[in-house]
């Protein structure tokens, strides 16, 4: 017991025996502050021992290959570690510098409240618990680059064994068993996180669990990374990095310092609050509940940003903070947030407090200085300057003349907080919290004039049709990530140059799979009298999404494989001639690409109930792409030969072309930085 609860106890016991004593008898008076004072001596204690339990240590697994595990010396119980113990092994929430946590903001706003409790912004990180854990801990087994792990529970504490990722590190090579404690992600997928025993430092289970598929995948299959990447440690990632963009406040804390590499400090890393919380987006709410009581009488005005009231740019950057690409101006303000969190506060200038990263000359050397290297940038953009990873809408929207010349902002089709008389359901409006109608052309119409818009001689297409609809052609599916293509929110229009210049697949060759470039150009030309780009014989005589397939770069045969399954391009297109080549891509090398295959394939009646593991055995693929090839070889009476798409006459692949083409493909080594 320390001196600091004897004290307090102490006065406790004084203040309330003079109370006590001058409002009845002396016995009974003392009785009270006897009381007290024990109240007061095991309150104090209880905290005391809060505060100094040591983060916990768990060992091997013991010699006998039983489930228990080591931890402060005790053999753990079949229900686990005591959560006291994960609790000063993992990042805490911690109020202060102004947050009062989205909990008080319910007091008040509840309907507000209540939205963002339905959204993925509030379970973007989490303790891990029954009820935030989706991933299925049934005791499997299974190898990821590196080794090898078994996920399981014990009692209602979810758990991983495995060989440690930590090895390239410390040297030793060693089986571990670690409880796992937080979770990122519940959109798409989850990524689980356990306490390597330093502070508060997290290391990431190597594996991560896709919710509509439930399946356990490897790390490094979730993201689109070359083959031989994504297999190392991930010690103190979520501390140093995730933090930022995954909670409210975060704060990475090393207790070590900065001179050394962050995975072998420890962290004492604290948010306001987990997940993306109301004061992310508004800013810190202590004065503005101050205001409202009457309490800083001094203010003409409500300290509290509203987004919607303030300019389009400033509310966008309120969303760039996450949504863009940033980085620190120096060294000296990157420690200075690592301890204190970000600088950055609703309805202040993004670049005041953070370097917003454009494919420019000054970023370019920027980088260069703060050590970055321009990898940032080729893992990021086009070769053009257009952002083609996810998670970076407000980096292509700022490029747009709709933003930049115009009013458009993020609010002016997406909405944070749905109205009360909405009639989607909540789950619905979740996945995007698009604004009711913004999946639509209203989007576009809020500025631009029906009439002169969505007329047939403008879209040259149909009025009720896809290719009549303003984001198919000004906002196509070029960008990639969450094992999906995602469109592009840098407003842009067609051209063949953006492909033949740059790799970027166009919005007409998207939607229109089995046409060239060249018959691209010719139509560009006629409707719109875009000059064309100089062509080779290949861009002239076979089809874009083919060439984009089968010789393309790993980010260019995702998005062709993906644009495979897109309902839209396939009545564009004809699907009778695609599964030749998702059957090839089930053999790519970068997971990511055999996955989307996968998913394409699945899309089309014949191939819905395909056996293939896109992270299972290697042996096993060839087999897969064997079927695809029988069932689509018995159906070739049904088609017409027709070149562009490397059928010959009889309506079977021409192999010879196809091989030519695949010995061309570009193994540039493709990282898409979500």
């Amino acid at each position: 017991m320390n001196r600091s609860s004897l004290l307090l106890a102490a006065l406790a016991f004084a203040v309330t025996l003079l109370v006590t004593r001058h409002r009845g008898s002396t016995a009974r008076s003392t009785i009270v502050a006897g009381v007290v004072f024990g109240v007061v001596l095991a309150l104090g204690w209880s905290w005391q021992r809060f505060l100094s339990v040591s983060p916990i240590q768990i060992s091997k697994q013991n010699s006998a290959g039983d489930d228990s595990a080591v931890v402060s010396g005790d053999v753990a119980s079949p229900s686990g570690v005591n959560p006291v113990e994960l609790l000063s092994s993992r990042p805490i929430e911690v109020l202060g510098g102004g947050y009062v946590s989205s909990d008080r903001c319910e007091q008040c706003h509840a309907a507000q409240h209540k939205t963002w409790h339905a959204s993925y912004h509030r379970t973007m990180t989490q303790v891990a618990t029954t009820k935030t854990v989706f991933g299925e801990f049934d005791g499997r087994e299974f190898d990821w680059p590196g080794g090898s792990c078994r996920v399981f529970r014990r009692g209602d504490q979810f758990w991983i064994e495995m060989d440690d990722p930590d090895e390239s590190l410390t040297g030793v090579e060693k089986r571990i068993e670690r409880p796992v404690v937080m979770t990122t992600g519940s959109h798409h997928m989850q990524v689980y996180w356990y306490p390597i025993g330093k502070q508060r430092s997290l290391g990431q289970v190597p594996v991560v669990f896709l919710k509509s598929e439930k399946k356990w995948i490897p790390r490094n299959a979730a993201f689109l990374m070359p083959p031989d990447m994504g297999s190392g440690p991930e010690t103190s990632r979520w501390n140093a990095a995730c933090l930022w963009c995954h909670t409210t406040r975060g704060r990475t804390r090393p207790v070590g310092g900065f001179d050394q590499p962050l995975q072998l400090v420890g962290m004492d890393s604290q948010v306001a609050e987990f997940g993306i919380a109301c004061e992310a987006c508004h800013g810190p709410g202590d004065r503005h509940v101050r205001y409202r009581n009457g309490k800083l009488p001094e203010l003409k005005s409500d300290p509290i940003v509203e987004p919607s009231r303030i300019s389009h740019q400033r509310s966008s950057q309120i969303c760039g903070q996450c949504h863009g690409l940033t980085v620190s101006h120096s060294r000296r303000h990157l420690e200075l947030e690592a301890m204190n969190g970000t600088s950055f506060r609703p309805g202040e200038a993004l670049s005041a407090s953070r370097w917003v990263v454009r494919y420019d000359q000054p970023t370019k050397q920027h980088l260069e200085q703060f050590g970055s290297g321009v990898s940032m940038l080729t893992d990021s953009f086009w070769q053009d300057g257009m952002i083609r990873v996810s998670g970076r809408e407000f980096t292509g929207l700022m490029e747009s003349r709709c933003y930049s010349e115009g009013q458009m902002s993020c609010l002016s089709c997406h909405t944070m907080h749905p109205p009360e008389d909405e009639s989607r359901p909540l789950l619905e409006w979740a996945n995007d919290q698009l604004k009711l109608g913004m999946d639509q052309d209203q989007a576009c119409l809020q500025c631009h004039q029906d009439g002169d818009y969505t007329a047939q001689s403008h879209t040259h297409h149909a009025s009720q049709s896809m290719g009549s609809r303003c984001y198919n052609c000004h906002a196509p599916h070029t960008t990639f990530g969450l094992l999906k293509a995602i469109r592009s929110h840098q407003v842009s229009s067609p051209s063949v140059a953006e492909s033949t210049q740059v790799g970027r697949p166009n919005a007409c060759n998207l939607c229109h799979l089995d046409k060239t470039l060249q018959w691209t150009a010719d139509y560009l030309k006629s409707w719109y009298q875009i000059e064309p780009s100089p062509l080779d014989d290949q861009q002239r005589s076979i089809s874009a999404a083919v060439l984009w397939a089968v010789k393309g770069d790993a980010g260019q045969r995702a998005l062709a494989a993906w644009h495979m399954g897109w309902r839209p391009a396939q009545e564009a297109s004809g699907t009778e001639w695609i599964p030749p080549f998702l059957a090839d891509l089930l053999l790519d090398p970068y997971a990511a690409v055999r996955f989307v295959a996968f998913k394409s394939l699945a899309t089309l009646p014949p191939y819905e109930s395909l056996e293939y593991d896109f992270v299972g055995q290697p042996g096993t693929w060839p087999e897969a792409k064997e079927r695809v090839s029988e069932i689509w070889e018995g159906r070739s009476r049904r088609r017409s030969g027709f070149g562009e798409v490397l059928l010959n006459p009889d309506g079977r692949l021409d192999e010879q072309r196809f091989d030519t083409l695949k010995k061309m493909r570009d193994d540039t080594p493709i990282y898409l930085a979500e």
